[in-house]
């Protein structure tokens, strides 16, 4: 899970403004076309994925709409079209097993998923840097967020390994979460209002973490903090739906950061 979770982009994309929207897309991209493509190999998988991200960085970049929902359509039917490409040109066998089917419809869970696990992955390399440099530099926060996410550490473990009392590590969790949650929110609704994302963003915990009160909390919530909680909550629901296998442990760290 570190590489999945804390590592940094390689060089040749960092600091490149033009690779925001795309970069944080490699990892869900990788694991859409593992679903959709159980019969190639790993290798050709990834080639497929590198293809399609230099593809947009050098041509394509500008062609889409940077809002979420039409970029990550955009973007899944390229890398799934990629594939293709590369799987008919295979020789000399052809692929086993049925044709993969169509690219995603608007509102289809893999595009969920897709939007769920870029929005996440990115909030997290967020949270890491900001809690790792500058006026907000907090690093037993950013120690005891990698022992959850990357090594699965308990609370009582983490107090050990990092000389701290339970309280403090309680305390330093749930900033690290809160953040990560509100960063998932801002990327999923990038003009939604702070305070409205704020709310929202408590919500989705309380529901992801009791869902038999899911409801209920939902109905007696603000319109416009229900219907954000109401999105990340789907997107969590079909990412948990199509990885029930979950090789990577992405969804185990979901569960450590929106479920406590």
């Amino acid at each position: 899970m570190a590489n999945l979770w804390l590592s940094t982009l390689s060089s040749i994309r960092r600091g490149e403004a033009d690779w925001a929207a795309i970069a944080a897309y490699e990892p869900p991209l990788r694991r859409l076309l593992g679903r959709r493509f159980p019969a190639a190999s790993a290798e050709e998988r990834e080639d497929a994925v590198q293809d399609v991200l230099l593809a947009m960085r050098e041509k394509l970049v500008q062609a889409y709409d940077a809002r979420a929902g039409a970029f990550r359509s955009f973007l899944a039917v390229a890398a799934l079209n990629r594939m293709r490409d590369r799987l008919r040109k295979r020789a000399p066998q052809p692929l086993a097993g049925p044709e993969p089917a169509a690219e995603p419809a608007p509102g289809d869970p893999e595009l969920l998923a897709l939007d769920l696990e870029a929005a996440v992955l990115a909030a997290v390399r967020r949270t890491h840097e900001r809690f790792v440099r500058g006026p907000e530099a907090d690093l037993p926060l950013v120690y005891c967020l990698s022992g959850v996410l990357v090594d699965g550490l308990s609370n009582r473990a983490l107090a050990k390994r990092e000389g701290l009392s339970g309280d403090q590590v309680k305390r330093k969790l749930q900033k690290a979460r809160q953040a990560i949650v509100l960063e998932t929110l801002r990327r999923l609704d990038p003009e939604g209002d702070e305070a409205t994302l704020a709310a929202a963003g408590e919500l989705v915990r309380q529901g992801w973490r009791t869902p038999r009160k899911r409801a209920r909390l939902l109905d007696a919530a603000d319109p416009d903090a229900r219907r954000a909680a109401e999105r990340l909550l789907t997107a969590l629901g079909a990412a948990r739906d199509l990885d029930s296998q979950d090789p990577d442990g992405l969804l185990a760290g979901v569960d450590a950061i929106f479920a406590p």
